[in-house]
């Protein structure tokens, strides 16, 4: 029984930690017999004479949102209560490492399943985003910080090695634990409960995930080693995790869709990979580092302004960028040319094309894809623009004619190509 739960002096005791963390788990454990309160439920006029456990997520503050990561938990008026309540208060800060709170996050369906029953579904997108974000060190050095001056007496509980006591001063390797062992029954239960769609990647235990292979020939000659790399629109991960099994020496990854930067986040804790995801719209903002390699795979089609994108996205590349792009042949793209009563369209493009080739056909190919032009898509069809081959090229020689450029046949299907522009250092 803990020494904190049975001292009659304590009138509170203060099981505080991220969610995840294991506070249900351990006062389970260690406080049996004793009335526990949730948080919210906090009310020092409801509190009887013996002891009482508080149950308190010290990510309270944040209500579930990255935008209020900022938020101090000395701002929540439920934790000045407890510690201004008037009565002795112990504490009980349960540590546990990021990968920990991930995995644990993930494979959790309900909200405090061992001491309340909730019929709300437990928020793991939320969560599993708020704990990539944070700084774990900087979240604990905060509520040890505000104990302390506060005068109430603590304790630090490894909750990842069976909620053993541990000092201060090992409290950063505790949470720098990288890659939590999970089992095939847990990798399995992931699969099923996330959709895990576009890409398969392979897991431990010979387990996958649903989508398509990507052959990684189109890399081929690309010397990953030791580089900086950024994936934009990485989706759950696939072409960031092959750089990194080339020996990539740090990876980024971006990616907008919310399913799909969670998925890529635990599937990085399944694989213990180095690839640091992130949300947030790259062309809305001004982060302009310089990374060695810069990929952007089968996206090009969905932003509003692809040359603004092409811009930035070559400054920031050093050695090499990576470019697939839908050309005039994709098949959504045609579509779009099409009426609702199957004729053609005088479409622009093959009004020019048709005009061209009538004029002379000596100096111009058959293939619009050898003419520098765009297509406008459509918002239905999930597109912006289309490309031809010559289009990109022409384009790419205007804002960088210090790369080097080879085209290279994409995998996906036959309407879609692949530009490796290299940074010509001679």
């Amino acid at each position: 029984m803990d020494v904190l739960a049975t001292n009659n002096h304590n009138k509170i005791h203060l099981v505080i930690g991220p969610s995840s963390s294991g506070k249900s788990t351990y006062i389970v454990s260690n406080c049996k017999g004793l009335e526990v309160i949730m948080a919210y439920e906090f009310d020092k006029k409801m509190l009887k004479d013996e002891n009482v456990v508080v149950h308190y997520n010290s990510f309270r503050g944040y209500s579930n949102s990255v935008e209020n990561i900022s938020r101090k938990i000395e701002e929540d008026s439920i934790f000045a209560k407890i510690l201004n309540s008037g009565l002795q208060v112990r504490a009980s800060v349960i540590v546990c490492s990021k990968s920990c709170l991930i995995k644990r996050a993930a494979l959790r369906k309900e909200i405090e399943p061992g001491l309340r029953k909730m019929k709300s579904k437990y928020p793991d997108e939320k969560i599993i985003e708020l704990i990539n974000v944070v700084n774990l060190r900087d979240h604990y050095s905060e509520i040890i910080d505000l104990l302390r001056q506060s005068s109430v007496e603590f304790e630090l509980v490894n909750s990842n090695r069976d909620f053993q006591v541990i000092h201060e001063k090992h409290l950063p390797e505790v949470i720098k634990l990288q890659r939590p062992d999970y089992t095939k029954e847990e990798v399995q239960e992931i699969l099923d409960k996330y959709h895990f769609e576009y890409h398969s990647i392979q897991l431990p235990y010979g387990l996958k995930t649903k989508g398509s292979p990507r052959d990684y020939s189109i890399f081929e000659g690309i010397n990953f080693k030791s580089k900086t790399v950024l994936d934009v629109g990485c989706g759950y991960g696939s072409m960031s995790f092959y750089a990194e099994g080339k020996g990539a020496a740090d990876i980024k990854g971006i990616e907008l869709k919310m399913h799909r930067y969670i998925g890529g986040i635990i599937l990085k804790n399944i694989l213990g990979s180095i690839v640091k995801f992130e949300k947030f719209n790259l062309f809305e903002t001004d982060f302009s580092k310089k990374f060695d390699i810069v990929i952007l795979l089968n996206v090009i089609h969905h932003l509003p302004d692809p040359f603004f994108a092409l811009r930035k996205l070559v400054e920031m590349s050093g050695d090499v960028f990576i470019l697939e792009f839908p050309t005039l042949d994709d098949p959504k793209f045609k579509s779009t040319l099409i009426s609702e009563q199957g004729s053609m369209l005088n479409s622009i493009v093959f009004r020019i094309k048709n005009r061209i080739r009538s004029f002379s056909k000596k100096f111009v190919k058959q293939d619009e894809n050898e003419l520098p032009v765009v297509g406008i898509s459509l918002k239905s069809k999930k597109q912006t623009f289309v490309f031809s081959r010559k289009g990109i090229e022409r384009y790419m020689n205007q804002i960088a004619p210090e790369f080097d450029l080879e085209f290279r046949q994409s995998n996906i299907n036959n309407s879609r190509v692949v530009l490796i522009a290299r940074r010509d250092k001679t």
